[in-house]
């Protein structure tokens, strides 16, 4: 398992989580792979849509972005890795949204917001109306980055909270910002 250091821009200032994703290169145990290339070994994926092609309200099991995952429960190919807090039995599926940036953080030790535009793959990758899809989790970078110092990372989707309840999908709570596990 690859684990990678990930923070929050700009919500938490810094949040531990681990990635790790299975792919087709999937070893067909559930051992994770860490792919971030798209891969993904049919663990779902499909949209949370009903039949008219309209997002739901976050009731039923939430696919893709958001989607609760697990070293049983795989993520799908839109949004093939896994990212969870050190430990935790849960994590959520996300995707890149833009890969390899080449970043300096600033003089609060944070990270800056990813370029303009990252957003779009999130949206494309959230099948629920509640919070809003952003690019907001950085991947690859210590979990304590040094003041002014310059890093290359990829930035990761993730769910801010909504302003009224429900706040998150079915199965994530607010968490400073962000809707986790």
């Amino acid at each position: 398992m690859t684990k990678y250091a990930l923070t929050l821009v700009g919500l938490l200032g810094a949040l531990a989580l681990t990635a790790f994703g299975c792919s087709s290169g999937d070893n067909g145990n559930n051992t994770p792979d860490a792919n971030t290339a798209g891969g993904g070994d049919g663990g779902g994926g499909g949209a949370d849509a009903n039949t008219n092609g309209t997002a739901d309200a976050g009731s039923a099991a939430l696919m893709g972005l958001g989607q609760i995952c697990n070293k049983m429960t795989a993520c799908g190919t839109d949004a093939p890795d896994c990212l969870a807090a050190p430990n935790a039995t849960n994590g959520f599926c996300s995707n890149v949204c833009a890969p390899q940036q080449t970043v300096t953080t600033n003089d609060q030790k944070k990270f800056p917001a990813a370029p303009a535009g990252s957003d779009d793959a999130c949206t494309a990758t959230y099948m629920s109306s509640i919070g809003t899809p952003s690019c907001i989790f950085v991947v690859g970078g210590p979990a304590m980055p040094a003041a002014n110092t310059e890093y290359t990372v990829d930035y990761y989707c993730g769910i801010l909270c909504a302003q009224t309840a429900p706040m998150c999908p079915d199965g994530l709570t607010c968490q400073g910002g962000a809707c986790l596990p």
